[in-house]
């Protein structure tokens, strides 16, 4: 299904696309591709509700993914799969950041943070394998919406964003620990300026 904005998480094996936008509406849809081979995407599964998953992040380990998806309070919340089956998400956990929708997401094996959002610079972290586990991490220095992110099995970055309500773009480039807990550190910029970025490391990239 052609969408904008998908969630997107995965392993060694298979990578997971969740929900996204079209013209007119929203899409439950879930899709996957093999990503040894090549060939289209398969049907997955559908999520909870048809929402712009994909303007939230998506993260995982190699057996779980996890994405965010707002609510029309603009709250929303956690929600996961197991990646090497097929089926549909479920609920996951609350959120504990109000506000928090547009994220970004990203992770290593144990915990996945997601950061920023419309309205708000709060980071939240879930730890994967522990259902109803949102908690507050910190704080990013600045407030944006539409940034993406990149993790190693160590360390999460930040990269880009927007400006609520006047989509002015950033070139900022942040990171924390994220086996620790504390705001975001200086870690340089982008050459341009942009929102809507999507990134990868060595280790689980992120899609804001």
């Amino acid at each position: 299904v052609g969408r904008t904005y998908p969630a997107t998480s995965g392993n060694q094996t298979r990578a997971v696309m969740v929900g996204g936008g079209q013209p007119t509406q929203n899409v439950d849809t879930m899709d996957y591709v093999e990503i040894a081979t090549t060939g289209n995407a398969v049907d997955f599964g559908d999520m909870t509700a048809a929402t712009n998953a994909g303007s939230d992040g998506g993260c995982g380990n190699a057996t779980r993914g996890l994405f965010h998806t707002r609510t029309p309070n603009t709250t929303g919340g956690y929600f996961h799969y197991n990646i090497a089956t097929t089926g549909n998400a479920a609920e996951f956990s609350d959120e504990v950041n109000s506000g928090n929708n547009t994220t970004a997401g990203g992770s290593n094996a144990v915990r996945g943070l997601f950061q920023g959002g419309y309205g708000t610079n709060a980071i939240t972290a879930v730890t994967i394998s522990t259902f109803g586990s949102a908690f507050d991490f910190g704080d990013m220095t600045t407030t944006r919406f539409l940034a993406g992110a990149a993790t190693s099995g160590t360390r999460y970055v930040s990269i880009g964003g927007a400006t609520v309500p006047s989509y002015g773009m950033h070139n900022t480039l942040e990171y924390v620990q994220i086996m620790t807990t504390g705001n975001t550190i200086d870690f340089g910029d982008l050459s341009i300026t942009g929102y809507s970025i999507s990134g990868m490391s060595n280790g689980h990239g992120g899609l804001g």
